[in-house]
């Protein structure tokens, strides 16, 4: 979800094996606003605000509007010259806690910041290959603690045996699932979590604690938030004479 190489916009850009055209990224919305954003930028001042620093700062906007924290935005960064699917090397929804923690470790983020990152899965979707073995008893991963309740009715939206397009969201309180706040972490303690890592982080008790603190205090989860985002903003930018400032997104000039 976070190291793909976003952080120089090279996820923008369109053509046969771009990082666009990665598995990871086939859900991701929203170039069509990135792009129209860029054009009335570049009428005003044409060179200057790179496509990267557009969805930095579109980010936090849209974090601010769904109920999140506010917090600082640096620009400067430059639009990468590269982008290929096979570079993105996304954390998948399968991985241990202990494996998650280790890939976010080694982009100098803490476990618990790993695991205030994953409560923006507070908002958003699955889709059903990456959670429908979880339903079913004739799966290596099925999940015999999961809410009964929810497993019944994710069974109607990806059926047993088919291969789906299908999604559900991933905060299953029907009064949360649009707001990002900390109401994903008490979904995941009620064992209604929707991937196998966002339950994982309820279970292990490398975890458990973080999560248990942070289903109790909103103000936590937005202060933890908001500095970790100010950290994810600046991993592996192009910043000075590297990379280039785009003309349009989704095109090198």
């Amino acid at each position: 979800m976070f190291f793909v190489k976003g952080c120089d916009a090279s996820i923008l850009i369109e053509g046969n094996s771009t990082e666009r055209t990665a598995g990871p990224n086939l859900s991701v919305r929203g170039y069509e606003f990135i792009e129209a954003l860029k054009v009335v930028l570049e009428q005003d001042c044409p060179g200057i605000v790179s496509c990267a620093d557009i969805i930095v700062l579109a980010t936090k906007v849209a974090i601010k509007l769904g109920g999140g924290p506010d917090y600082p935005v640096q620009t400067g960064r430059r639009d990468g010259l590269v982008s290929k699917a096979d570079d993105v090397d996304l954390p998948s929804p399968t991985l241990t806690v202990s494996q998650i923690i280790a890939v976010f470790k080694a982009k100098n983020f803490t476990a618990e910041e790993m695991v205030v990152l994953l409560g923006c899965h507070a908002v958003g979707i699955a889709h059903c290959s990456f959670f429908q073995d979880r339903l079913y008893l004739d799966t290596n991963e099925f999940d015999s603690n999961m809410d009964p309740d929810l497993r019944e009715q994710l069974k109607i939206t990806c059926p047993h045996g088919t291969i789906s397009n299908n999604f559900t969201l991933l905060n299953q309180n029907p009064m949360n699932s649009s707001q990002l706040d900390n109401s994903f972490y008490t979904q995941i303690l009620e064992q209604r979590g929707i991937l196998p890592i966002d339950q994982a982080l309820a279970r292990d008790p490398l975890t458990h604690a973080t999560v248990l603190r942070l289903s109790l205090n909103a103000t936590l989860f937005n202060v933890t938030l908001g500095n970790a985002m100010v950290k994810l903003q600046a991993v592996d930018v192009l910043t000075a004479d590297q990379g280039e400032i785009r003309n349009v997104c989704s095109k090198f000039n």
